[in-house]
């Protein structure tokens, strides 16, 4: 147990350290670069995954969010690089209950890796798997009684 609450609390510490780090680097890079710089865009990204290791999905989603417009904007919507901030943006809604809007962007996500990399492509596979846990808990949730508003989960 000691070594569990001990590892744990590395484990903590590391993901603070590397989020910190992030946050330095992405400040760096809007400053030297500007705030729309393709390698500012990357760096945000990493910022938001590395938020919401440590569970601050408030902060990751409102990144990610960000990052998925400018990479749209940048690359376009069916650029390999906007789907991957789409499919994470979308696991972020899903871990914090917001399934309508991850259904919705894997949804996107799906038929543009479909498209573009094949059915049987490892993105296309892993967007799949997160689309049919998003569904399963759309589901369980009607079923539960729950509603949804805003996109996110309100028990009635």
């Amino acid at each position: 147990s000691d070594l569990l609450t001990q590892t744990t609390s590395r484990l903590a510490s590391i993901a603070s350290s590397r989020a910190a780090s992030a946050e330095k680097v992405v400040e760096a890079k809007s400053r030297v670069l500007g705030t729309n710089h393709i390698d500012t865009i990357t760096s945000k990204h990493k910022l938001a995954l590395a938020y919401a290791e440590l569970g601050r999905y408030g902060e990751g989603v409102s990144l990610l969010e960000e990052v998925v417009e400018a990479r749209r904007r940048s690359f376009g919507a069916a650029h390999v690089h906007t789907l991957t901030s789409a499919h994470c943006l979308a696991e972020m809604y899903f871990r914090i209950g917001r399934y309508t809007e991850a259904k919705h962007l894997l949804g996107d996500v799906v038929r543009k890796r479909s498209q573009y990399r094949g059915p049987t492509h490892k993105e296309t596979v892993e967007s799949v798997e997160l689309l049919d846990r998003v569904s399963k808990a759309v589901q369980s949730s009607d079923i539960r009684g729950e509603q949804f508003v805003d996109g996110r989960v309100r028990f009635g």
